[in-house]
């Protein structure tokens, strides 16, 4: 059977990025020329301290990105926020709560809503709620620490998606980007500023603020390519570079939260649906688990699904297997009777040395 991918709302071709646009190239240069003087302009305020910083009282660790979406921030921001828990300290998350309707600062609970706070809070809230970590959505962040700090829920803030927030001060900056960036080459200094390419400022002017940069690595293996990555990145930036490796470790029931193996759809035909900034590494990662995907439904990111979407890929009687960002949003429609799976995903720093130098930058801020 033929594999069907299906777009949806200008969802992103099946490699997760637009491949339709009505601007012109000379457009969106002109553009780009525009965004790279805003984002200059504004960060050379803040670093004269004509914009206000608010400095929290407690430690602030930014975990963010320099491209749009797709570097893996999420589930590094959990391995970040689990290895803190096990050494006995309480981390809280900071995030703006991206398609959610709650300005904040707001808890985030087990009655809170992707409507109301958005999807990237509520799957953080389903993942790490069990471990006790306090999550906040906050569109001024610095009130979101503020809230910590009265209430005196967290000994340090994880900072998502926040580098390019800088009303909120930070101890240390973490910067991730794609070993698949720019042609698969990895170098950001190739990329281009939006919505030319996919850079949200310039690359030159953003190292001076970066601490350490991670790469996010998906293959089954990590080879040559991805280690000759993260030297060149060194090179370039002189900043120390780690790897974080994202693997499949699962598969659980929408419903209910009951857990299978890895191999739990080997060899069987299924539906894949993925809302997120890149689409691609969640359906190469199915079927490097051997699942037959027979039909691929790409959204963009923060998609709000409805019942009609669930309808459409329900039309064959096949397990529907998701990502648990999308998971989220799919309860109020989805019966606890059919068959859809949420793939579970586990970020770590592999190498013993990189995770060496990962865990000391962090240990220094929180001291």
């Amino acid at each position: 059977m033929a594999l069907r991918c299906f777009q949806k709302d200008e969802i992103l071709n099946c490699d997760g990025y637009s491949s339709s646009s009505p601007m012109s190239i000379g457009l969106r240069c002109a553009l780009a020329s525009i965004l790279g003087l805003i984002t200059a302009t504004r960060n050379r305020l803040y670093d004269k301290s004509i914009l206000p910083i608010y400095k929290s009282k407690l430690p602030v660790i930014s975990v963010g990105n320099l491209t749009v979406g797709g570097n893996g921030k999420s589930p590094f921001i959990r391995y970040l926020a689990k290895g803190l828990i096990e050494k006995g300290i309480r981390p809280a998350i900071v995030l703006r709560g991206y398609g959610g309707k709650s300005k904040g600062p707001e808890l985030v609970t087990g009655q809170s809503t992707a409507s109301q706070v958005g999807d990237e809070a509520l799957e953080h809230y389903l993942a790490l709620g069990g471990y006790g970590l306090t999550i906040v959505v906050a569109r001024k962040r610095a009130l979101g620490a503020q809230l910590l700090e009265k209430r005196e829920l967290a000994d340090v803030i994880l900072l998502d998606d926040g580098f390019q927030h800088r009303a909120l001060a930070r101890d240390l900056d973490i910067v991730l980007f794609n070993s698949t960036d720019s042609a698969g080459t990895g170098l950001l200094v190739n990329e281009r500023l939006l919505p030319h390419g996919r850079l949200r400022e310039s690359v030159d002017l953003a190292i001076e603020r970066i601490d350490i940069l991670v790469e996010t690595c998906r293959t089954v293996e990590v080879g040559e390519t991805d280690i000759s990555i993260s030297r060149r990145m060194h090179q370039f930036s002189g900043l120390p570079v780690v790897m974080q490796r994202i693997k499949a470790s699962g598969f659980c029931e929408l419903f209910g939260g009951k857990t299978y193996p890895t191999d739990h759809l080997l060899s069987k035909e299924i539906i894949a649906v993925g809302g997120l900034a890149n689409n691609q590494p969640f359906f190469s990662m199915l079927e490097a688990l051997g699942c037959k995907i027979t039909d691929k439904y790409s959204y963009r990111d923060h998609y709000p699904y409805t019942k009609d979407d669930y309808i459409s890929w329900c039309k064959k009687g096949l397990p529907i297997v998701c990502t648990a960002k999308d998971a989220v949003k799919l309860k109020d429609f989805v019966s606890e009777r059919d068959p859809v799976f949420v793939l579970i995903v586990d970020s770590t720093i592999e190498d013993p040395a990189e995770r060496e130098v990962f865990w000391n930058s962090v240990r220094k801020v929180i001291r």
